[in-house]
This record gives structure tokens, sequence and C-alpha cells, in this order.
């Protein structure tokens, strides 16, 4: 599996050690100076990852440095104010609520140091309403879910804009996680009401900041990526 950080592969018994070695070895010669908010099966130097385990979400607990439960919608009690000076967040908040998302949006404000960047992926509600348009239903197949192939493409906008609508409809989707949809200016609004400044739109791997060109990000092909800076003053 591929994430923001490096390339794990498939995390089972054999590998399981190497690497929870590697990554113990790791935050002893690198300490953290960025947070991944979300991060999944993460693993890279200079980076604490903050996540939650669930029955649909089965990361491996070792791999979380703060487990927090961002649907709770409660303030970090891990880290001090201005302590970090990159946040990153990929494809998380379109699984919360607004209310949930806007604690992450301040709370990234909080702990950044001033004149940090957090950056924000998130499914570009834009682009899929332009497919939508379009009659391509190829784009909405995020994951390679099997059973989204035969779902009608009124459906399918909704599975990815706002699956609340969907319970109950298809029992074969045990999980439908996208609950919330966001185009540029939504994610610009959350920002700047959070406090950050010179907002702006970015592309996959492409970033003024050198951190965030130089990993495996993901989603190129549905991805809104959006930066914004803590203010100096």
């Amino acid at each position: 599996m591929s994430f923001f950080g490096r390339t794990l592969g498939r995390i089972n018994k054999k590998n399981k050690k190497r690497i929870l070695v590697k990554r113990k070895k790791t935050f002893s010669v690198f300490p953290a100076k960025y947070l991944n908010i979300g991060g999944h099966e993460f693993v890279k130097k200079h980076w604490h990852n903050l996540d939650h385990r669930t029955e649909h979400y089965p990361i491996l607990k070792e791999l979380i440095d703060f487990d927090v439960d961002l649907s709770l919608q409660n303030k970090w009690d891990f880290s001090k104010d201005s302590f970090y000076e990159l946040a990153y967040c990929a494809f998380v908040i379109d699984q919360l609520d607004d209310a949930a998302s806007k604690v992450i949006f301040s709370e990234a404000f909080r702990v950044l140091k001033k004149g940090g960047v957090f950056r924000v992926a998130v499914p570009d509600l834009d682009l899929f309403k332009k497919h939508y348009s379009l009659g391509n239903k190829e784009l909405f197949f995020i994951g390679r879910v099997p059973e989204l192939y035969s779902l009608p493409l009124d459906d399918l906008f909704l599975y990815v804009t706002n699956a609340n609508e969907l319970v109950g409809k298809y029992p074969q989707l045990k999980y439908l996680p996208h609950i919330s949809a966001w185009d540029f200016k939504k994610v610009e609004r959350f920002m700047e009401e959070a406090g950050f400044v010179n907002v702006k739109k970015c592309a996959c791997r492409q970033s003024d900041i050198i951190e965030f060109c130089k990993n495996t990000e993901h989603g190129s092909h549905v991805g809104l990526y959006v930066e914004g800076v803590k203010n100096n003053e």
C-alpha cells in the first residue's frame, strides 16, 4: 500500500517486526517535527502519525503515535502549541462531518509554528461534478471497490459526496466513508476561519515545500490539494 511517507506494502506477520524495528530506529535518530493527521500505516523520519484504529480501518496500532478519534471533535491533548513545522491531512476530512473537520483545521493551526504550512488533500468535488455531467462513471470507482460497479451514476455521485444518503440502500456496501464534499472554496474558507493565510491550490506532489514534493502522495486522479500558512504575526 502506498502512503504519503514510504511504501510499506501489505503488513503481515512476516514483515511486521521489520517495519516496527525500522520505525523505532527512525524515531531514535530523527526527532519529529512534522505531523501527519490520519496517516494510516505511515513511517517516515521526522514525522509523527495521528490516527485511530476502527473495525473498518484496521491500522497497525504500533504505527500510531497519537491515537485520536477525529470524529469526536475533541481538541488534541498530545502537543503543546506551536510545535510542528508542517502538518498534512490526506483524504480524511471527506470522511468526517464539517464540525469534526473544523476542529482539525483549528488544531492544526494551534500546533504549527508561526510560518508553518498545513497541506490538505481531499476528493475534488468540482472534478466529480464535471464527470457526473459527462456521464463518466469510471472516476467514481474510488479504491476499485467491486460493489460500486453496478451502481447508477446518481448513486455513485452520492457515494463520493454524501454517502449517508445511501445508508440501507445497498447492503453490499458495508462501509460508506465519504460523508462530506469539498471544493477549493470550502477548503479555503475552513483554512481562513482557522487563521491560515496565503491559501492556495496545489497539485499532487507539487509544493513550495520540498518535504511535500518528495513523497509518495496518492490520489492524483481525484484529489484537490490545498496549502495554507500560519501567519508569522
